[in-house]
């Protein structure tokens, strides 16, 4: 059956009386569960695909309102970043939606929780474990750089882990949070003062130009941690 509008008033009155059933919501593929993590302007829930539930995935929910012109240039820059990684160490991006107040990234779930905790609970890490999760760490940054993209927040909070399940050490670490991540060249260096303070660099904190050594720097930190 088709439709048609007497007029153009009547098709936006049409458009606008249908659109809230024709529009691809989270809400009708996505059921949220518990609150996992909180950012600045974002919160991180548990999720299931509504066909499969047994597909869990990590919901990011990102506020629009009151956000500074600076944060929605980041979050603009997160987006096109996110869509365009693809490596084994850093969690996958599934899809994205956007409504009047909100946006929502969809990544897969690592379930074995995130670094910081593990440091926490072992207190130091063996040396054969620092090893792997340090070696893949260098591969995912040498992965992002060569793609011109700075992460500008490493931590032991933005690494989730998988363990092995006899060990109960870290096999795998997924890089997660590119909320701070940028495109850069050696033409065009960022000198925006950003990430966490106990692992930021020394040119990030004096707001000077800087580039792929400031995440190698994060990374020192992280493996002294361990």
């Amino acid at each position: 059956m088709t439709l048609v509008a007497d007029s153009g008033e009547v098709f936006e009155e049409w458009k606008r009386r249908f659109d809230p059933f024709l529009r691809e919501t989270v809400e009708k593929f996505y059921i949220f569960s518990e609150k996992i993590g909180r950012g600045t302007y974002s919160t991180v829930n548990k999720g299931s695909d509504r066909l499969n539930p047994e597909s869990k995935v990590a919901i990011k929910t990102i506020i629009k309102k009151n956000l500074k012109p600076e944060e929605k240039t980041l979050i603009a820059e997160e987006s096109l970043i996110i869509q365009k990684l693809n490596h084994e160490n850093i969690i996958k991006f599934i899809r994205q939606f956007e409504d009047t107040e909100r946006i929502f990234y969809i990544f897969e779930l690592a379930e074995g929780g995130d670094l910081y905790d593990h440091i926490n609970d072992k207190n130091r890490l063996c040396e054969e474990e620092s090893k792997i999760i340090f070696k893949q760490l260098l591969q995912v940054l040498e992965y992002l750089h060569l793609s011109h993209i700075l992460h500008r927040d490493l931590k032991p909070e933005n690494i989730m882990i998988i363990k092995d399940e006899v060990t109960g050490r870290v096999s795998q670490i997924k890089l997660i949070d590119f909320g701070f991540a940028t495109y850069f060249s050696n033409d065009d260096l960022p000198c925006l003062s950003c990430g966490t303070l106990n692992y930021a660099a020394p040119e990030v904190l004096l707001g000077e130009k800087y580039g792929e050594p400031s995440d190698i720097f994060s990374a020192g930190v992280i493996l002294y941690l361990m």
